[in-house]
């Protein structure tokens, strides 16, 4: 997937066709234009950064020895969101506390699950992911409509983009009972 689809699909949706031409063809864009893609660009990350830490969090295992007990941030390979799990050599959990500068763990040598941030992406960026584009393209337009205080038009997106999540996410099947002969 590529950063420019999805701000092209948002612009579809935007109802700025000739602004979505002009990226699509590379032509030159003028100030206001250029301060236009930036601000498209921060509101694909702000949403990014919300559906890979709350909805579909990524998720890390790092093995860290501890040093008195404590790993700090700075041993970890990714800055961590949030801890999930603390594991033992032999995989069971460990009690541990997470403070401002580390993990405080009762071993020597510790398995750490954790969440962490993706990346931040510029336009010409190629990302994968298993959420559809039209997903990433509902919230940049419920961003972009909020940073301009149009909050009715904010709210249709946010259901649209909600809804189209609660979809993606839902483990729900329909259930169809077999039928009898009478």
């Amino acid at each position: 997937m590529l950063v420019k689809d999805i701000i092209n699909l948002a612009c579809q949706f935007l109802d700025k066709a000739e602004f979505a031409n002009k990226l699509k063809l590379r032509e030159e864009l003028s100030q206001e234009e250029g301060q236009q893609l930036n601000e498209l660009v921060q509101c694909f990350n702000l949403v990014r950064e919300e559906l890979y830490t709350e909805i579909l969090p990524i998720v890390k295992i790092d093995r860290l020895k501890t040093q008195n007990l404590k790993v700090p941030f700075v041993d970890f390979s990714f800055m961590p969101v949030s801890i999930l799990a603390v594991k033992d050599g032999s995989g069971r959990h460990v009690r541990h506390k997470v403070n401002n500068d580390g993990v405080v763990a009762f071993a020597n040598e510790v398995e750490i699950w954790y969440t962490i941030k993706p990346d931040t992406l510029a336009i010409d960026d190629e990302f994968s992911s298993t959420i559809p584009e039209r997903i990433y393209a509902y919230g940049l337009v419920r961003e972009f409509y909020i940073r301009k205080a149009l909050y009715n038009d904010a709210e249709i997106w946010e259901d649209r983009y909600k809804n189209s999540i609660d979809m993606l996410t839902s483990k729900k099947s329909a259930f169809i009972p077999r039928r009898r002969w009478l």
